[in-house]
């Protein structure tokens, strides 16, 4: 099951909020670190997510995202940055592709970074 809510703002900016929830079922135990292995069995995601969008017509512009909910017997909590922009000058602008940053918080810190650059 899924939902989500959101605004579009006439400024083009957005902001939404939703949760999923799914079901994983595994028939192995499987490893997804070194001495830490998942267990077989079923396991119940549920998710609640918000996120805001600032328009493109923004000095800064892009995605930002934090959500928190449950992650096979454990939690995880995340915060995301993606499609970020900046105009340096009207000619010259940073732009990242997506996703740009994620930070995920479990039992254990994970950190995934992915950039780019146009001119």
């Amino acid at each position: 099951m899924n939902g989500e809510f959101a605004i579009e703002f006439q400024n083009s900016d957005r902001f939404s909020v939703g949760y999923g929830d799914q079901y994983e079922f595994l028939p192995q135990p499987f490893s997804i670190a070194s001495g830490v292995t998942v267990p077989v069995g079923g396991y119940d995601f549920a998710t609640v997510r918000a996120g805001f969008n600032l328009g493109q017509q923004r000095r800064v512009s892009g995605n930002f995202s934090v959500e928190h909910g449950t992650f096979y017997s454990g939690q995880k909590t995340a915060i995301g940055l993606s499609r970020g922009r900046t105009n340096i000058t009207p000619q010259l602008s940073v732009e990242t592709g997506a996703p740009a940053c994620t930070v995920a918080a479990t039992n254990a810190v994970s950190i995934s970074v992915r950039s780019g650059f146009k001119w």
